[in-house]
Order: C-alpha cells, then sequence, then structure tokens
C-alpha cells in the first residue's frame, strides 16, 4: 500500500473547473483512502479566488499560493515540490496528483525508497522527438518500452510517465524538485523540438522524465490500475483485471451532472469503477462548485448580423401590442399536464379575454391547440415565420384590451437541445421588446423519466430522435444523449437565466393541479369545468408488449392504433394487472444522474422534490 506517512498535493487553477474537480478530488481521498487530511496540501495559483480558499479552510485542508510557471498553465504543477524540501523527518515520500482524477483506494507502491509512475498511456510525444530532446540536452536515452495503450508505435522512453500520479521518496524530492525546474526551464526555452505546439504542452512531463534519469533514483513503474485513463478508449496493456482500479484519471471526461463519463470505456471493470465513483459523487453532501461548474459550460453566441436586421422587425411587431405586454411562452416540461392547460386555455379564451389574458390561435396542425410552429420555426431558424405566425396568432390584440399574451408548446423544452445558438438569441430579442416570461413546469425526476420513457417508446420513429419507437428498456434509453437531455433541469434554467435573466423564468413544482397552480399565477377568476386531459399510462406489462412490436419498422397509423389498442387492453382489463412501479429500469441510475443539481435547484430556484 502507499507508506503511511505520505503526503498528497495538487494544484488548483482559477477555473470553474478546477474547483469542481479540487472538490471531488479531496472528497474521493476522504471516502475511499486513508490519506490523512493534515498531509494533504493543495497548491493554489495566485489566482484562485477567495471562495475557494474559504472552502479549503473550512474543509481543514493546509493550502500553498504558487506564482503561474513557465507557460502559466500546464507547468504549474512544478512548483508543488519546494513545498516539501523541508519536510523530511516527517514523510516517507509524496504523491503529486492532478486535479483530474478521483480517488477508488489507496494506491500502492511495493517500495517507499524508489520513485513510482505508469508508463504514459500512449507514445505522445513520439519517440523520435524524445530522442531530440534527450540528444540536444546531453542526456543518456533511457530503455525504450512500449507504452500503456496497445497502438501502432507503442514505444518511448522507460521514463516518460503519465503525470497523473508520481510518488516520490522524501529522500529524492528535492533532487527531483530541482532537476524537474531546471530541465523544464530548458526545454521550455527549447520548444522548437517539439514537432507542433501541441506536443509542447508536455513540457512538464518530458522534464520529468529527464529529471529522473539524471537524479538516480530507482523506479518502479506501477499498472494502469494505479490511473486509470477514461477519455480515450483503447486496449490498455498494463490492466490487471483481477485487481480493482485505485485511482481514475478521467481528463475532461466529466457530464454536464457532474459525473464521469464511461462513454469510452468498454473494460467491464473500467465502467464499474465509474460507476462506484459516481455513485459517491451522487451522495456527496451539498457541493460549493458544481453550480459554478455548470455556469461555466453556458456558451450561448451573441446575435449574429442576420438577427441584428431582424430586430427592427420585433420591435415592429411589439409596438403594436399594448405597452408592457407580458409574453409568457409555456414551455412544459412534457409530462407535466401541458395538453391539459393547452385545452383549458382555448376552451376559456372568451373568459381570459375579458380579463386580458389572449391565448394565442391554435394552429390546427396538432391534436392539441397548442403553438407548435414556434418548434418548427425555431429549428429551421425561419424567424420571418415565426414572426408571422405570432402576429397570426394574437390578431385578436387588435380589438380587445389585452396585458398578458399567452404562447403555448412543451416543445420548447423537449427540443431546446435542438435549437441553435442563433435561435436562442431570437428568443433573447423577442425578450427585449416583451416583458417575457419562460413558463416551466418540474416533476420530481424519477416519475418524470419514467413517464418520458413511456411516451417515447409509443412515439413513431423519426431520424431525429433515435430513441423514439424503439425496443429500449430504461437503462439502455437512458444512454441516449436525446433522453438524458430532458434530466438536465438544471441546464435548461440557467441557459433561460443567461437569456433572459432572473425575472424571466417563472418555475412551478408540479405538486398540485396545474390549472389551480397556473389560476393562481394569473389572477384567473373562470370555472373549471374542463375535463381534464391528460396522457394515461401503459401498464409495464404492456408497455412489454410495446417493445416487441417496437423491433419492428411500423408506418405511423398503424403505431398510432396499437397503442390505441394498448390503452384498450387497459381500460378493459387493467384490474388484472399489477404495475411495476418503473418499468425495465434501476432509480438508483436517474437518482445518480440528478443528484448533483438537486441542491442547485433547491438553492437557486426553490425548488425541492
Amino acid at each position: 500500500m502507499i507508506p503511511e506517512r505520505c503526503a498528497l498535493s495538487f494544484l488548483v487553477d482559477d477555473l470553474p473547473i478546477h474547483y469542481y474537480q479540487a472538490e471531488l478530488l479531496l472528497y474521493s481521498l476522504q471516502r475511499f483512502t486513508t490519506f490523512r487530511k493534515e498531509n494533504i496540501i493543495v497548491h493554489c495559483t495566485d489566482r484562485v479566488g477567495e471562495e475557494f480558499i474559504d472552502f479549503l479552510r473550512d474543509e481543514g485542508y493546509e493550502y500553498k499560493r504558487v506564482q503561474p510557471y513557465l507557460d502559466g498553465k500546464y507547468c504549474n504543477k512544478l512548483t508543488q515540490l519546494e513545498y516539501f524540501y523541508e519536510r523530511g523527518e516527517d514523510l516517507d515520500g509524496v504523491l503529486l496528483a492532478d486535479t483530474d482524477t478521483f480517488f477508488l483506494d489507496d494506491p500502492f507502491v511495493s517500495d517507499k525508497e524508489k520513485f513510482a509512475a505508469k508508463i504514459v498511456d500512449g507514445p505522445n510525444p513520439p519517440l523520435h522527438v524524445i530522442e531530440r530532446i534527450y540528444r540536444e540536452a546531453g542526456i543518456p536515452l533511457p530503455e525504450i518500452v512500449h507504452s500503456d495503450w496497445l497502438t501502432q508505435n507503442d514505444v518511448t522512453v522507460a521514463t516518460n510517465f503519465n503525470g497523473g500520479f508520481y510518488y516520490i521518496p522524501i529522500k529524492a524530492v528535492k533532487r527531483i524538485g530541482d532537476l524537474w525546474k531546471n530541465r523544464a526551464e530548458w526545454l521550455y526555452a527549447h520548444r522548437e523540438l517539439f514537432d507542433t505546439p501541441a506536443q509542447a504542452i508536455h513540457v512538464d512531463q518530458i522534464a520529468m522524465s529527464m529529471a529522473v534519469v539524471l537524479s538516480g533514483v530507482p523506479v518502479e513503474r506501477v499498472g494502469v490500475n494505479q490511473n486509470y485513463p477514461i477519455h480515450i478508449e483503447r486496449p490498455i496493456r498494463s490492466l490487471d483485471r483481477k485487481r480493482g482500479i485505485s485511482m481514475l484519471h478521467y481528463h475532461r471526461e466529466i457530464d454536464r451532472f457532474g459525473l464521469l463519463n464511461d462513454r469510452k470505456v468498454s473494460e467491464p471493470i473500467g465502467i464499474d469503477a465509474i460507476h462506484k465513483a459516481n455513485k459517491a459523487i451522487a451522495s456527496m453532501p451539498r457541493s460549493r462548485f458544481y453550480a459554478k461548474f455548470r455556469q461555466s459550460l453556458i456558451r450561448i453566441e451573441r446575435p449574429s448580423d442576420r438577427l441584428n436586421d431582424l430586430e427592427e422587425r420585433v420591435k415592429e411587431l411589439a409596438a403594436s401590442f399594448p405597452p408592457n405586454t407580458r409574453l409568457i411562452l409555456h414551455g412544459g416540461t412534457p409530462k407535466t399536464g401541458t395538453t391539459t392547460l393547452q385545452f383549458f386555455w382555448d376552451e376559456h379564451r372568451e373568459e381570459m379575454l375579458e380579463e386580458g389574458i389572449l391565448y394565442g390561435e391554435k394552429d390546427g396542425v396538432s391534436y392539441a391547440p397548442k403553438h407548435q410552429w414556434m418548434v418548427s420555426s425555431l429549428k429551421a431558424r425561419d424567424y420571418e415565420g415565426f414572426l408571422k405566425h405570432f402576429d397570426a396568432a394574437t390578431c385578436r390584440r387588435k380589438d380587445t384590451d389585452i396585458h398578458t399574451v399567452i404562447l403555448s408548446t412543451e416543445g420548447i423544452y423537449n427540443h431546446w437541445w435542438d435549437y441553435s445558438d442563433e435561435a436562442k438569441n431570437f428568443l433573447r430579442i423577442l425578450g427585449k421588446h416583451f416583458d417575457l416570461k419562460i413558463w416551466i413546469w418540474l416533476r420530481e425526476p424519477i416519475s418524470f423519466a419514467e413517464s418520458l420513457y413511456r411516451q417515447y417508446l409509443k412515439n413513431p420513429r423519426i431520424k431525429e430522435v433515435d430513441c423514439y419507437g424503439r425496443d429500449l428498456s430504461l437503462d439502455e434509453m437512458m444512454r441516449d444523449e436525446w433522453f438524458v437531455n430532458h434530466l438536465d433541469y438544471l441546464g435548461f434554467l440557467e441557459e433561460c437565466h443567461e437569456l433572459f435573466g432572473a425575472r424571466g423564468i417563472k418555475v412551478f413544482e408540479m405538486k398540485k393541479d396545474v390549472l389551480e397552480t397556473m389560476c393562481e399565477e394569473l389572477n384567473l377568476n373562470v370555472e373549471r369545468e374542463t375535463v381534464h386531459r391528460h396522457n394515461e399510462k401503459l401498464d409495464c406489462t404492456l408497455i412489454d408488449v410495446l417493445r416487441i412490436f417496437n423491433r419492428h419498422e411500423m408506418p405511423i397509423k398503424e403505431k398510432s392504433k396499437l397503442v390505441d389498442i394498448l390503452y384498450g387492453i387497459e381500460e378493459q382489463f387493467g384490474k388484472y394487472f399489477s404495475d411495476r412501479k418503473l418499468c425495465n429500469g434501476n432509480p438508483h441510475k436517474i437518482e445518480i444522474a440528478v443528484a448533483r443539481q438537486l441542491d442547485v435547484l433547491e438553492r437557486e430556484y426553490k425548488i425541492r422534490f
């Protein structure tokens, strides 16, 4: 195992992803390893904000501020070893870890007096570049060995180690630390020795290779179980399938839910390790930095010249409404009573007009009285068409006294991830000239996922959405990007916040009757004799039958007829079914997927499921 008196150090820079990764790394060390808190040192560049420093103080971790070094990015990690130069009496060694690592067990070092690390994943930079560097530096070339990935030309030098894991005996810390810096400064000044600028990001790695050679310290090459990469799918030479994985090196394979991706890993042992890590991440107490990490993912480019030209048209349309007209875009989510609201608004159109609320004329395309033209126009980036439909749907504004306009389609949420940045910026322009509000209902995620799953099985197949009308279990559908997008409540809300500001979003919890909630919000006094229309759910036994039919390509009319038949069976014989709580799925997978966003939803949007 790792020596009992071993320190661990890693470096954090002023990046939202670094703060969140550091939080995950510290949590993994606390939960899965025996590293003592007093032996964990977090090096922070002087750019790191006080919020992160306060976090370290609150959690009782020692930290040290350092100046950015050489390139100010990849070489900053070279500043860490100096801290340990005077710690020879109370430590056996130091483990340097990358911030994008997650420990699942104590690492294993067989000899505390040896430098230990894993050979590089792939031969990067190529061997001929390393040979050139060593030759120019006047250093004897180490033994040629295979890199860890089974690839073509997979050879490198024996001291070219992956930087995610360096164990350095305390007696050699100063010697290696001084040599590491010396060689890095020399190589940084001779970056032309690399073939490309992309290769030159490995200055620190190749400098460590040379430092180890010059130090004369004995070396132990650890296997990939100690430093398991998940960012590229490759057969791995040093994998021991009989031992567990003690550390995952995930690089940028972290998704919007704050979890590690397993999409590029084929080894069962690697997939199991990722799932173990994600289960732990989901069980973390409130995260201090997940929200900032999510905000950093928002990348909505500003309007193009085309939208600037259209803004005058939007302004003219807005001027045809009474001043300060409120525009409510009711966007779903799906399976939250959207159809019920649409029929209510359509059937009470006249009473609502008397209250100054105009529900847009239906487009006649869909079964429900909604405004599906918003979806088709935004997806096609047909903004002139959008404005034409908008004008037609609200034509009664000209002979009534209104203060609020409502347009509704769950497709605003359902297709949000299909819209281009330009389309989203078009909505931003609408928000500049109307008092725009996005209304969204959110439902408890597990019941939402199951309901959406049932609906997607009932849908006919279409080219644009792979998971519609397929024979998929819920667990299988959880691997579909389209499906998983819909569980990203926070992503939708954060982008709406970016586009429309905090006042432009109204979030409702689906905890009571949606009509009651809506009438309270609009201060609407109309009789509610409307029969609530909603999409009945099929029993899980009938879902199994539906999946059998989904193995075949079916015309839309035949698929619709099949679904109607299954509903008829449900109505006639449903009493003989005992509905399972979750069809073909594991609720824990959904819980893990959404866990990190729940505390942000509660804190920022007052939503608690």
